[in-house]
């Protein structure tokens, strides 16, 4: 059996407002999920992206990095971290990782635990397949890369595990909003979920960045948004999710 956590968009940024995100509370939040976490005995934890919320200025984007790192620090299980867009305002990829202490070849990878197979992509990219970095991008202009697209496709067709769980902050499931394609998902979505869909293979998505979280099957894939960290002004609502992998996977809902 394999059991982890996962959580979306902690949008952290001392003294700092925007919308309905209370963005300093979320430290408090964040303390409150490392605290949950440890008394349910999981394999790991994944965070979805949006780490911080960016007041693009380095200097204090780097400081509120180094506050959440720190309280990543007190998580007793590995913990998987994904990029947002708001994370490479201020900062190349390499350059966030590194305060993580958290050295990657790719800002994708993959992982496997018992008969589960773990993916982690990364839609930070434009259009021309360059990385987002130093406030080089469009929050609603991502795109999953030309050469991760291959990488995929190869992972999902060379490997033996039961279940396959995709992480992504952007997301891939097809859906409207006013009448237009959601401007959350990854503007090659469809490049993407076709690599899924011909694996044949038993995919579960968890994504983040709709901070009004969602759920939806589609073509036998179950799409799953997980709520924004950073919304409101009660700390004591820390939304994430328990997945729980056995001979089938089910979902915890927590808030």
């Amino acid at each position: 059996m394999i059991k982890f956590g996962a959580f979306a968009d902690v949008h952290y940024a001392k003294n700092f407002i925007n919308g309905n995100r209370n963005c300093d509370l979320s430290l408090a939040r964040l303390k409150n999920i490392a605290n949950d976490f440890n008394k349910r005995s999981l394999n790991f934890c994944v965070c979805l992206g949006d780490i911080i919320n960016s007041v693009r200025d380095y200097d204090k984007d780097s400081l509120n990095i180094q506050s959440v790192a720190a309280e990543f620090r007190n998580f007793n299980m590995p913990s998987h971290i994904l990029l947002g867009n708001h994370d490479l305002e201020s900062m190349s990829k390499s350059d966030f990782y590194t305060r993580f202490n958290k050295e990657i070849n790719n800002s994708y990878y993959s992982f496997s635990c018992e008969n589960s197979k773990f993916i982690m992509l990364d839609a930070n990219y434009l259009k021309d397949n360059s990385d987002y970095c130093s406030g080089n991008y469009k929050w609603d202009e991502s795109y999953v890369c030309k050469e991760q697209l291959i990488w995929l496709k190869t992972q999902l067709n060379t490997c033996n595990e039961t279940n396959i769980v995709i992480f992504t902050h952007q997301n891939l499931d097809h859906r409207m909003n006013n009448g237009e394609i959601d401007a959350c998902l990854v503007k090659n979505y469809k490049e993407v979920t076709k690599i899924l869909e011909n694996s044949k293979k038993r995919i579960t998505v968890i994504q983040g960045h709709y901070h009004d979280g969602y759920y939806q099957v589609i073509n036998d894939i179950t799409y799953i948004t997980i709520k924004a960290l950073c919304v409101g002004d009660d700390t004591s609502y820390i939304s994430r999710i328990i997945v729980t992998i056995d001979d089938d996977l089910s979902i915890e809902y927590l808030e």
